[in-house]
């Protein structure tokens, strides 16, 4: 089989880019788009050097190790030693996928016999029409795109959501908290942490004469007459962006639960801070949990 290095260069940049482009997206990093194109060049280039017989002993396993270390340092410029492992680690797994489609779709087409495909010091060559080597690598992108979306929407659900019950006077509701490391409130005699919650989301819990209080607009405590419930009232002083001296107005629950790791446990005691809107827009949770909560 006749090999052409331009087209043998041209397929291996082609592959290169989106395994570079996809790392940096998985790792989070940011390179300029010409340091994508050095690392998919510095990759073809590596492929075409396998036919010159006096630099075979650049093709050892060791050396194509080395050699992907080359290819992160020079496509991320990175300068701590975690995260240039983690983005090693994150390019292998790339590669290894991506690689692994292109052959998948060849293997149930029969595109690779066709072709003649050519394995030499571990560098795959084959005569690729354009056509099926975009469509391979095209297909193969989005497959890692779309898996990779639900492995982290799945993690960040597992890591930053939790199930938080809460109980007043035999009554109960389960809110989806967000894990909020912004969340430091306490109550200022007791010190207890303050879990926010949507006025709305808490209604099944709130004793009627409370509810009526935020109901109407303007929070009146001296307007609750029942003793037992003004008891469990508590006023925490808070300050945000645009607001340095506010108030939110909570209660002191019977219990409160959280779900983690598919076990349910006592919160200990903690403050439920009212909040009369929405705290996401999307709905995708109605309460704020403080850190200190999640890790007890």
């Amino acid at each position: 089989m006749t090999v052409y290095a331009d087209i043998l260069f041209l397929i291996n940049f082609a592959i290169n880019f989106p395994v570079v482009y996809l790392t940096a997206k998985m790792a989070r990093l940011r390179p300029s788009f010409w340091r994508l194109v050095l690392g998919a060049v510095a990759g073809a280039v590596y492929a075409v050097l396998m036919f010159f017989p006096k630099l075979s002993f650049g093709y050892s396993a060791l050396a194509k190790f080395l050699f992907s270390l080359l290819v992160v340092a020079l496509t991320f410029n990175i300068h701590g030693v975690r995260l240039y492992i983690k983005t090693v680690g994150i390019f292998y797994l790339v590669t290894f996928c991506l690689g692994g489609g292109v052959m998948a779709l060849f293997y149930f087409t029969g595109a690779g016999a066709k072709l003649g495909a050519v394995v030499k010091n571990g560098i795959l060559y084959m005569n690729l029409p354009w056509k099926t080597l975009f469509l391979s690598v095209m297909i193969c992108y989005f497959i890692i795109r779309v898996v990779w979306s639900i492995l982290q929407n799945r993690l960040s659900r597992e890591t930053m959501y939790r199930k938080v019950g809460v109980f007043w006077d035999r009554r109960e509701v389960w809110l989806d908290a967000l894990l909020d490391t912004g969340n430091a409130l306490c109550e200022p005699f007791s010190g207890a942490p303050v879990i926010i919650a949507e006025y709305e989301r808490l209604l099944p819990v709130l004793p009627p004469e409370l509810a009526d209080v935020f109901r109407e607009g303007e929070v009146q405590i001296d307007e609750i007459v029942d003793e037992k419930i003004r008891g469990r009232i508590r006023v925490i002083p808070f300050s945000s962006l645009g607001k340095e001296h506010g108030m939110l107005i909570g209660f002191r629950p019977d219990k409160t639960k959280l779900i983690e790791n598919e076990q349910i446990r006592d919160a200990g005691e903690v403050i439920i801070g009212i909040y009369t809107r929405p705290l996401a827009h999307d709905r995708s949770y109605s309460a704020l949990l403080p850190p200190e909560l999640a890790v007890r």
